[in-house]
């Protein structure tokens, strides 16, 4: 409720914003410790759906615990959202290794990676090697004349860190599964890492300037979804009472 006004505030005074994620939306099923049961698990996952369209993010990542209620479930609900989802080493129809949008005639790409162990959540799902299927996205949005790449992982900042070592040319990453600093961001060569706060409890903000297609200046904040910022209404709408009535356990 509190990250749409946020967003939409944002928005009316950067038209120019893009919102992404990085992954691991759904709800975390058994393990998770906010579960009641399957049904109501998976419920709560189409609303963080429903939600994040409303929010009009530009490009989101798949991770594990997208594939925690099954392939199926998964791929028959994103293909109703407008959302744009991407996986450069997921293999599914449903998936594009890569979207590029165009701001104010700069082309920027977005990729998504996976980790291989969420075949264990998905039989038969094809995940091909992190290094091999970025590298491939990379090369690809370079010759369709993109300048500034953006990769959301959920590999684990341990691995992402080996793959800005071994491949040229990506100049964001927004982390996904582990936070190795308590940064928001940090520079690494010519590559922004950026780490999301701890269940999404703060919208984590990349303010960039951009010169000769290089980015020159770039600023990093996180904005608290605190209990002063009003409620989206539009969220509002699609948001069950029990989701939000402290009474909800009766």
């Amino acid at each position: 409720l509190r990250r749409a006004t946020l967003i939409k505030n944002i928005r009316k005074d950067t038209p120019d914003t893009l919102v992404v994620d990085s992954g691991s939306f759904f709800a975390g099923g058994l393990i998770d410790e906010y579960t009641q049961n399957t049904e109501l698990d998976m419920y709560r996952s189409l609303i963080n759906l429903k939600a994040m369209e409303l929010m009009q993010y530009d490009a989101v990542n798949i991770a594990d615990d997208e594939f925690n209620f099954g392939r199926k479930f998964l791929e028959d609900n994103i293909t109703k959202t407008r959302l744009h989802f991407v996986s450069a080493n997921i293999k599914s129809q449903e998936l594009s290794p890569y979207i590029i949008k165009e701001v104010r005639g700069i082309k920027i790409g977005f990729i998504g990676v996976a980790s291989p162990s969420l075949k264990q959540k998905a039989a038969g799902l094809e995940v091909s090697n992190p290094k091999q299927a970025v590298k491939q996205a990379v090369s690809e949005l370079k010759s369709k004349g993109v300048k500034l790449i953006l990769l959301l992982s959920h590999l684990g900042e341990s691995l992402d860190l080996k793959l800005i070592q071994d491949i040229e040319g990506i100049d964001i990453i927004v982390t996904g599964q582990s936070r190795l600093k308590e940064e928001i961001s940090t520079k690494i060569g010519k590559t922004i890492i950026l780490r999301p706060s701890w269940q999404g409890r703060c919208l984590g903000r990349l303010s960039l300037t951009i010169e000769n297609n290089r980015i020159t200046k770039y600023r990093t904040d996180e904005l608290r979804l605190s209990d002063k910022i009003s409620d989206d209404p539009d969220i509002q709408n699609i948001l069950p009472q029990c989701f939000s009535d402290t009474n909800w356990k009766k």
